[in-house]
Parts: structure tokens; sequence; C-alpha cells
């Protein structure tokens, strides 16, 4: 429920003599009561944007495991083809010392 200017102000002012210490029993009795009109009322108003919260974040952590996982694969292909580079550029430099020393013998 929303609060009207009446009960906005009568919440203000109790807060303002309880804050003096001037409360009788029957005003704490009241902002207590409004206190958690008010508590209730924020919670109800909160909450469809708090399971929004919820949702986006199990909805982040799925979305990051997963990211995190083609990350690893990622890396995992990058030292696989360094390897292979590796390979293939020593595989080329025994060719070429292959075809240097042909050539040297037919010289």
């Amino acid at each position: 429920m929303i609060w009207d200017e009446a009960k906005r102000e009568t919440f203000r002012q109790l807060q303002v003599r309880a804050a003096e210490g001037a409360l009788s029993d029957a005003e704490a009795h009241k902002l207590a009561q409004l206190a958690a009109e008010l508590e209730s009322t924020e919670a109800a108003v909160l909450a469809p944007a708090l399971q929004r919260l919820r949702d986006e974040r199990r909805l982040t952590a799925a979305t990051n495991g997963a990211l995190e996982t083609m990350l690893r694969r990622e890396e995992a292909l990058a030292e696989r083809l360094r390897t292979v580079l590796d390979e293939a550029n020593a595989e080329q430099k025994a060719i070429r010392s292959e075809v240097e020393r042909i050539l040297a013998g037919r010289v």
C-alpha cells in the first residue's frame, strides 16, 4: 500500500519524537506498526526486482561458466597449434638443410 501524505507525516513526526526520547507507549506502538507496514510494503515492492536480480545472477554465472569452458578450449587449441607450428618449422629447417646439402654436393 502506498502511503498518503498524512501517514508519511505521522511517521516522520513519530520518528522525530523517538529520536528525542519523547514517545508515549501508544506512540511507540504506532511507530512500530507504521515501520512494520513500511517494511512490508517495501518488501512487496522490491520482491520482483530482487527476483530479477537473482535470475540475472544465475544467468550470468551460467554464462561465465560456459565462457570459461570456451576459454580453456581455446587455450588448449592455441597450445596444440604452437606445437604443430614448432614441428612444421623444425621440418622446414630440416628440409632446407637437406636441400643445401644436396645442392652443395652437386656444385
